[in-house]
């Protein structure tokens, strides 16, 4: 990246006016008035790879476009930000802070130089300004603007961006209001790996050096996950049949190479409830897994039901994630997996449409994950071939996010 020129920043009401030389690679944080941050941030997580959401209102004339800023850890790990005072006690809260002395700890952790500029409108901050400022003033006289810059090894392409590698997501035009999207591979040339945590904020860019930089957004943390199974089960005309995804895969998070064979359903007339396959019925198999089952006869023959066996180790939870229009996306915004799963080997109905919470508990460790069912195809008679869009995604570690 080539030098920028230095720019004068100044505050808002009560704060102190500064003049600092500015770049792409090292730039400073104007006030939340001059420059709206962005909002609203949230997660989907795919393989290798998490997508980023955020809400914007930019309209700033020299508004550029915006920076993702990528580190592996998680939230907890950053600490507690300095400034605004009266934050909660960790960034979990949503805080969105600026770049500035009091918070120089954590904007290092993503690959920043260390700041001496004032916090705006803090009074504790500018109480103490006066050697801040020397040594401002100091930095100032010895800069070299014709230096060549190195890029922050922290801020990340998008791979929705395939035009200007000087910003990880830049705007055509001087106005934002639409939601964005950047879907994000690698921090500094290191692709992501599935299990591992990864924290992000996205800030508004300005100036035509693009060395101007916003409040942060929220914070948010996220880890990416891979399917284990993402086919189509096939349910045959009038067979009694059901499917068993292993236990064994899902704790492993090991993906399925092959459609399970298909079992027989117990008799209609069994008198007891061990049955995966009708209304009404538990599943009490001793096989653990994800079972699907289907009668294929009889008042309910197109009914098609997923469960786990009683008190084992695979535990799952309905959601419902419906779309009025038709239309399913297995990844949806803000969704992590919940703490609270049936026991009794209940079976749900199968509508499409669908999200199930997954958990599967191996070796003392619980593992997290989701069931994601498309629209079904069914035929025109009760008892024809019916077919199940599906995906299975398990997040390696123990952690609950997935597809969030």
């Amino acid at each position: 990246m080539k030098a920028r020129n230095a720019i004068c920043l100044a505050t808002l009401a009560a704060a102190a006016i500064a003049c600092d030389s500015s770049s792409s690679s090292d730039p400073k944080t104007i006030s939340r008035d001059a420059l709206n941050p962005p909002s609203g941030l949230m997660t989907i997580t795919g393989d290798k790879q998490i997508q980023l959401t955020w809400k914007t209102g930019n309209t700033e004339k020299e508004f550029q476009g915006y920076d993702i800023f990528a580190v592996k850890g998680t939230l907890a790990s950053l600490g507690t930000p300095g400034y605004p005072k009266n934050l909660s006690a960790t960034l979990a809260a949503g805080a969105q802070v600026p770049r500035c002395v009091d918070n120089t700890a954590l904007f290092e952790k993503f690959g920043f130089k260390a700041s001496t500029a004032d916090c705006e409108g803090d009074a504790e901050a500018k109480a103490g300004a006066t050697d801040k400022k020397a040594s401002l003033a100091d930095d100032k006289e010895t800069a070299d603007e014709t230096a060549t810059e190195e890029k922050l090894t922290n801020l990340v392409t998008c791979k929705e961006n395939a035009s200007d590698t000087t910003i990880s997501i830049p705007v055509a035009t001087h106005s934002s209001l639409e939601p964005k999207t950047c879907t994000v591979t690698a921090i500094g040339g290191a692709p992501f790996i599935d299990g591992e945590t990864y924290t992000f904020f996205v800030a508004a860019i300005a100036g035509d050096e693009k060395n101007e930089m916003s409040w942060t957004s929220n914070f948010v943390e996220d880890s990416p996950a891979s399917s284990l199974f993402p086919s189509t089960l096939t349910f045959k005309p009038a067979t009694a049949s059901f499917y068993v995804f292993s236990d064994t895969n899902l704790a492993t998070q090991t993906a399925y190479t092959a459609i399970p064979t298909a079992g027989t359903c117990p008799a209609s007339s069994n008198a007891g409830e061990d049955d995966p396959c009708f209304i009404n019925r538990l599943n009490l198999g001793t096989t653990g897994g994800v079972y699907f089952g289907r009668r294929g006869s009889g008042s309910y023959g197109q009914r098609i039901f997923i469960s786990a066996p009683a008190n084992g180790s695979v535990k799952i939870q309905l959601r419902s994630q419906f779309d009025a229009t038709g239309a399913f996306a297995a990844t949806v915004p803000g969704d992590e997996a919940t703490d609270t799963y049936v026991s009794d080997g209940t079976l749900f109905p199968v509508y499409g449409n669908q999200i199930f919470d997954l958990s599967v508990t191996s070796g003392g460790k619980t593992y997290y994950g989701k069931i994601a069912i498309g629209a079904l195809t069914v035929a025109a008679t009760p008892t024809g071939e019916i077919t199940v869009p599906m995906s299975i995604i398990m997040q390696p570690g123990g952690t609950h996010h997935y597809f969030r």
